[in-house]
């Protein structure tokens, strides 16, 4: 019995310090495969920010006009916020009491944490215009917040994104915005970290590409500000996020090769490892469109070069493949490179 129970120990030591098994997989038949995108799904945006302070508790909010106008009243601290609005004609609107509408004004005040939203603030204040004019309202804060206005039926948006959405050290990156509806002019401007950069139009897009000083998740903040073609005032906010990845490994693009024999795919590539660790090599395999088989397995790897292989069943007779290898950090966590590359297997014996 003894004897036995050292026998099982061991079997579960083995076990347990045993390598993973590489995962495999087929695609279900006529699968579509998609290239990897560059960009996260641009962030489309119908309303603006304004900062309310002690020293400048008044804001304009510039309308589009024919539609209603949201504004909600976030304070900075826990107290209760008061709002009164101004219209273009001078007249200053207060809603009777929660809820009611006052020539066409709605107001509500509630909790945020009653309601369910996770901000640290004290009691909120929405106002709701149900039809604005093609101009400018006033709002008066009675403490420091912040003020969004949102136009929900207004065709004038700010759609933003940014290029490329995993970035590796020196590589540079572009940030885009596109204005949507009837533009007159409009400066675009965006916020990464402390910096502020001026976005340049060409052909309806306004963009900017630079190569920041950063690592890990990062947020761009955009602004708009213009007037449309029938002169009234506009303003849009928006934001994009991108990955700036530590450069943990790289894939090198050269060295990806793929054979095939006794219908399994055999994918090899370098990675040159600058942070060594556990990494995940992944490879999905297409043609003509048409996603095929997949497979993963994790890899432990030095500093420095390192060889990487991958054996895929594939029963497809496809002869042009796309492969889209990715290898991605474990212990770093991050994406350490992806190439996407069309291959001609090579006939030959898997040993």
């Amino acid at each position: 019995m003894k004897r036995n129970a050292i026998l099982f120990a061991l079997l579960l030591l083995a076990a347990e310090t045993a390598a993973p098994q590489d995962l495999t997989g087929v695609f279900a038949p006529g699968e579509r495969y998609e290239a990897p995108a560059d960009h996260a799904p641009a962030n489309v945006s119908r309303m603006f920010v304004r900062a309310v302070t002690r020293e400048n508790s008044s804001v304009d909010l510039p309308a589009t006009g024919g539609g209603g106008m949201i504004i909600w009243a976030i304070p900075a601290g826990k107290a209760r916020v008061s709002a009164r609005l101004t219209t273009p004609s001078g007249d200053v609107l207060r809603p009777r009491e929660n809820g009611s509408i006052d020539r066409g004004l709605r107001r509500f005040h509630f909790d945020a944490a009653e309601v369910g939203i996770d901000l640290p603030t004290g009691e909120q204040e929405v106002l709701h215009v149900m039809k604005t004019e093609a101009a400018s309202y006033r709002i008066d804060v009675d403490v420091p917040a912040l003020v969004v206005a949102a136009e929900p039926d207004s065709p004038l948006a700010m759609e933003t994104w940014v290029t490329p959405l995993s970035r590796q050290p020196g590589e540079p990156v572009t940030l885009f915005a596109k204005l949507t509806g009837e533009i007159g002019s409009a400066r675009v401007t965006a916020r990464l970290g402390g910096d502020t950069i001026e976005l340049a139009e060409k052909d309806g897009i306004y963009s900017a590409t630079l190569s920041p000083d950063v690592i890990g998740l990062q947020q761009v903040r955009f602004e708009a500000d213009g007037e449309t073609s029938k002169g009234a005032r506009f303003a849009r906010s928006g934001s994009s996020e991108f990955v700036a990845e530590r450069g943990a490994a790289r894939l090198v693009h050269d060295s990806i090769r793929a054979s095939r024999a006794n219908g399994v795919l055999r994918v090899t590539a370098s990675a040159d490892v600058v942070i060594p660790g556990a990494y995940r090599f992944d490879v999905i395999v297409a043609s003509n469109g048409t996603a095929l088989a997949w497979g993963e397995g994790v890899r432990q790897l030095d500093r420095g070069a390192n060889e990487l292989v991958l054996e895929i069943p594939l029963a497809s007779p496809a002869a042009d493949l796309r492969l889209d290898v990715r290898l991605l950090g474990l212990d770093t966590i991050g994406v350490a490179g992806r190439v996407t590359v069309d291959v001609h297997p090579r006939e030959e014996t898997i040993e």
